[in-house]
């Protein structure tokens, strides 16, 4: 019986150990959009009333959700969430230092404010 056990104890090691990812950057733990100038916003799951938008502030304008390929130099307005093209805009009464405003169809999704990409 446990001759039959030991394989399948390999077997299930040696899968969880390929799906861990020790080299994975902290800042791809969560979706994020990161603005031109290096600030870093997360993805959260509070949504937006329209009324409570501003103006908007740019575009995503480079997505990959594959960390290795990723270029994200401060140059571009990227995610590895929201698709090129994602509109970004301010929140009313709100600190662009605190949170900004994805929308995703007809609805405004927050992006809260993470500090600067790679720090």
């Amino acid at each position: 019986m446990y001759k039959k056990l030991i394989p399948l104890f390999l077997v299930a090691c040696i899968i969880y150990s390929g799906c861990s990812n020790k080299n994975s950057s902290p800042d791809w733990k969560n979706g994020f959009v990161v603005l031109n100038d290096g600030a870093k916003y997360i993805e959260t799951l509070e949504y937006i009333d329209k009324e409570d938008i501003g103006p908007s502030i740019g575009k995503v304008t480079f997505y990959s959700d594959n960390e290795f390929d990723a270029d994200i130099n401060g140059k571009t307005v990227s995610s590895n969430t929201f698709t090129k093209g994602t509109k970004i805009y301010e929140i009313k009464d709100v600190s662009k230092k605190e949170a900004l405003a994805v929308q995703v169809d007809d609805t405004f999704v927050k992006i809260q404010y993470d500090g600067i990409y790679g720090e």
